[in-house]
């Protein structure tokens, strides 16, 4: 009879891990929220908004980094194929979750920004709807 298995060679954290991890995914989010609302009270100007990217894309990979390393612990997996699949599980995730995203977000500004395309301001719901049958070709 074989018996059960053993789960000694598992990696486990210790409290002073866990507590870094949250320390530092604290500071990472508080970090990102304060450049956000820097950018906002600044009227968009202070940090610009090609700044504002990179700086929020660098600590929402940072905090990926922590996130696999301190609470899945990636770097003390006893087999390493284990880490390869998380890795690429992570980016997989990370790129659906950013792609949708964007695309949502390039379909509402598209579908409510309140400008046509031709630049002038729509200030109506009927004045949107008349904009995207006309960029579309589509006939009512």
């Amino acid at each position: 009879m074989k018996a059960a298995k053993d789960f000694s060679e598992a990696s486990k954290g210790t409290v002073y891990t866990y507590v870094i991890g949250y320390a530092l995914s604290l500071a990472l989010t508080g970090t990102a929220f304060w450049v956000a609302h820097k950018h906002v009270a600044s009227h968009h100007s202070f940090p610009t908004d090609t700044y504002l990217f990179w700086a929020l894309s660098a600590l929402a990979l940072t905090q990926l980094f922590v996130q696999l390393i301190f609470f899945l612990h990636l770097d003390r997996e006893s087999k390493p194929r284990w880490n390869s699949v998380v890795l690429a599980f992570a980016a997989v995730v990370v790129v659906i979750l950013v792609g949708g995203s964007i695309w949502i977000m390039t379909n509402l500004n598209y579908h409510h920004g309140g400008y046509g395309h031709s630049g002038h301001q729509l200030s109506s719901p009927s004045q949107t709807n008349t904009n995207i049958i006309k960029d579309e070709g589509v006939q009512p």
